[in-house]
């Protein structure tokens, strides 16, 4: 818990805090590939007045889509349910930090079922509806940040010639997919191959180690591996930011860190036993 998010939610009288449950409801399922779902994640069921404010907004500009909501036990609940059998969950179970248990769930639950995911203080300014096409299977941005600001990595040369923007990360806190699509499949592997190489080790700056285990940069890896497997898989491409239509932080979206600590404050930690 943050005290100086904590003040300034009290001082700004963002108390007390919305159910968003009341938020999330459920549409009839339209003809896209893509089924029309939005799931969202938080630690819990309680966010701030303006926040609350923010997201009827988005939830308002796609009255047909259904939005449904996951907070920390339901969450566990769904991971149990569906992937209990799958290495993954051990690793989910493992996880220190909420946002790693986060990053697992999206894929996991984009493969199983298809649908949209998007980050709880994230949104787009247009409608959904002008983002996916009815044939779309899989829809990627890409943040404005290069790859190499953060490792040193660099695309293939089949994958090169096929992204936009080779040279910057994907992101990841708005995703849209068909269930079973092929790079979620890649990147649930990824997580589950590499996870001895995280298990018990401690690291410096745990937003980092998480954006690079199960974060966008692991996500990008992913993508480019199966690219330069298949040239041909079947995705479509929305620029930076979703052609500049994102809201990075809605606002009063701040106040949640007032119940959970933000894990960039974490430093010389494990993220995963």
């Amino acid at each position: 818990m943050s005290f100086s998010a904590k003040l300034k939610a009290f001082i700004l009288n963002e108390y007390p805090n919305c159910e968003i449950d009341h938020l999330f409801t459920s549409v009839p399922r339209g003809t896209s590939k893509i089924p029309n779902v939005v799931y969202q994640t938080w630690e819990s069921n309680k966010l701030g007045k303006t926040h609350f404010k923010e997201l009827k907004k988005f939830r308002g500009m796609n009255m047909d889509y259904s939005f449904e909501f996951f907070d920390n036990l339901r969450m566990d609940n769904y991971m149990s349910k569906y992937y209990r059998s799958h290495k993954i969950h051990q690793i989910y179970q493992n996880a220190k930090f909420g946002p790693l248990k986060t990053d697992i769930f999206r894929y996991c639950i984009l493969f199983e079922r298809g649908g949209i995911y998007f980050d709880i203080n994230k949104s787009v300014n247009i409608s959904l509806r002008d983002i996916i096409q009815d044939n779309d299977e899989a829809i990627i941005s890409f943040e404005q940040n290069p790859i190499r600001e953060f490792i040193d990595w660099e695309a293939p040369k089949k994958t090169k010639k096929i992204l936009k923007h080779p040279e910057l990360i994907v992101l990841n806190w708005g995703l849209a997919f068909t269930r079973g699509h092929v790079f979620l499949a890649k990147i649930i592997d990824n997580i589950v191959n590499d996870y001895k190489s995280w298990k018990m080790k401690r690291v410096s700056n745990v937003k980092s180690a998480i954006v690079q285990f199960t974060g966008p940069l692991m996500l990008t890896r992913s993508i480019w591996q199966v690219i330069e497997d298949d040239p041909g898989v079947s995705f479509r491409q929305m620029g930076i930011d979703f052609e500049r239509h994102a809201d990075f932080n809605m606002r009063g979206s701040w106040s949640r860190y007032a119940i959970t600590a933000s894990y960039a404050e974490f430093k010389n930690n494990v993220i995963v036993s």
